[in-house]
């Protein structure tokens, strides 16, 4: 599972591709958002976050959010940049 990396990847676009979120794809990620995305979460980490949603509906973003804080030793805040994210997280889900 990817919940313990937190890394900076580089995809080289695929040739066939017309938008970036088809390479991601076949990497095994989808970008937080349609066109340009700058952020991605593996398909494998979106999976995990819809079965923990499926047995436990009250499991929040939220909640989600602080646990990989938590796993990663990154300290908990409410940047404006957090609420971006969770934002372009809450879009994604949707779409699953």
């Amino acid at each position: 599972m990817f919940f313990l990396v937190y890394d900076y990847h580089e995809f080289s676009h695929a040739p066939d591709a017309q938008y970036t979120n088809e390479t991601l794809v076949r990497y095994g990620y989808l970008g937080a958002s349609p066109e340009n995305p700058t952020l991605a979460f593996s398909l494998e980490f979106l999976e995990v976050y819809r079965q923990l949603r499926r047995v436990c509906p009250r499991f929040s973003l939220d909640a989600l959010a602080r646990a990989l804080c938590h796993i990663h030793r990154v300290s908990w805040t409410y940047p404006m940049r957090t609420h971006k994210l969770m934002f372009d997280f809450r879009n994604l889900v949707n779409l699953i």
